[in-house]
């Protein structure tokens, strides 16, 4: 393997966290809500889903409704203890939200591969040259998160490098990952570190292919997640193919939720804006993407949210999206986080032209959906200004922001 320059744009969360913790709302008898680009349906039962062609969803007994997949936001439900064990060791395959999660245990390593011994997707080999973290979740011990995020995030000299579980760092390359612990060649030779010595190991390079069309992000019950390219959901039962290359079947009871990515919808929170923002004193609030300003999860009138914006007042966000859509969606509100203090003034606008706003949004309420056509426009521009009482506590998120073609 030879070492690149490492990109470190992922969470801690996002990597060890389980990701049944990313979904908030309750489905009766474990049914799915259902986001499309039209209209959110609530409690459905997955006949039949195809990412080469629908979801075919029974909302009750006697009424079906055909999706086309490209159509599709999202499935997802909550699940109760569905946290990953502590007992087993997570792979992260490439960066950024496509970006692969495995939970399972090391069996072995055989020609460049990891095998994972996973209860729920059985044996599953991960090209070492793929993974961009390691995780064991046994040996973590002490590590805090924050150092945890350090590590992850630490500019990277064309080394691998591993955390100690007595927080010591080793650089080097890599060489091995199996059943008795990470092979890492140093400049003073091969060095064999057990399991409970490793807390975590960070690899140069580590992207998983990309991948084209319309494809599936798939949660898992143990934390695993999976990117498909193609799948085959039929009842009870799902068989998929992983961007990484492995074939996997699950049962449906066992799938947290799965988001399309590829289709129709672009979430806003994947693009690059520029940024204007003017503090009410000296403090400037970055803006940070599927978090709150303070780096906690996005929560609006006591939901839970996956995908979103947070910002604080006053913020301007402005998009270049080059006429190349049809529709703006979006919800809105303070984050339950914000001062009870907070009031802002929200205005979305269309190459310069306001399309919408609002004054005095206050805490505890979710605004929207709010649905604007943007066709032809270049530009769009998201702002968020101070209320009554300047800038005191308004922590405000934009919501499942969403752009249709």
């Amino acid at each position: 393997m030879t070492p690149t320059t490492m990109q470190t744009q992922v969470r801690l969360a996002a990597l060890v966290g389980s990701a049944a913790a990313l979904f908030a709302t309750v489905c009766p008898g474990g049914e799915f809500t259902v986001r499309t680009i039209a209209r959110e349906h609530a409690g459905g039962h997955v006949e039949s889903f195809t990412l080469s062609n629908e979801l075919v969803l029974r909302t009750s007994a006697d009424s079906v409704t055909r999706i086309p997949a490209e159509d599709v936001v999202y499935l997802q439900r909550e699940i109760e203890n569905s946290h990953p064990s502590n007992e087993f060791a997570t792979a992260t395959l490439g960066r950024g939200r496509e970006a692969e999660r495995i939970v399972g245990t090391p069996v072995g390593f055989s020609d460049g591969r990891v095998m994972l011994r996973s209860p729920i997707l059985g044996l599953v080999r991960v090209p070492l040259e793929d993974v961009a973290l390691w995780v064991n979740t046994p040996s973590l011990g002490a590590i805090t998160p924050g150092e945890m995020r350090t590590f992850v995030r630490a500019e990277a000299a064309g080394d691998d490098r591993v955390l100690l579980t007595n927080r010591d760092i080793l650089a080097g390359i890599v060489l091995e990952i199996d059943s008795e612990g990470v092979v890492l060649e140093t400049p003073d030779g091969q060095a064999r570190l057990s399991h409970d010595r490793v807390a975590a190991v960070a690899i140069v390079g580590g992207d998983a292919p990309a991948a084209d069309g319309v494809r599936a992000r798939l949660d898992i019950v143990d934390g695993s997640r999976l990117m498909l390219t193609s799948m085959n959901w039929a009842g009870e039962g799902i068989k998929a193919t992983a961007l990484a290359g492995h074939s996997v079947r699950l049962p449906a009871d066992d799938v947290v939720g799965l988001r399309i990515l590829g289709g129709r919808w672009t979430s806003l929170a994947d693009l690059q804006p520029s940024v204007e923002q003017t503090p009410m004193i000296s403090v400037v609030w970055p803006y940070a993407v599927d978090r709150n300003v303070l780096g906690g999860p996005l929560r609006v009138g006591g939901r839970s949210f996956e995908r979103g914006i947070g910002v604080h007042s006053r913020c301007a966000l402005e998009f270049e999206i080059g006429g190349r859509y049809r529709e703006f969606v979006t919800h809105f509100g303070l984050d339950d986080c914000a001062g009870a203090l907070a009031d802002v003034s929200v205005a979305v606008l269309a190459d310069d032209v306001t399309r919408f706003s609002r004054d005095h949004v206050r805490p505890g309420e979710l605004i929207g959906p709010i649905r604007l056509s943007v066709e032809g426009v270049d530009r769009l521009r998201l702002e968020v200004g101070f209320g009554r009482m300047g800038g005191i506590g308004d922590r405000f998120d934009w919501i499942e922001p969403g752009l249709i073609r």
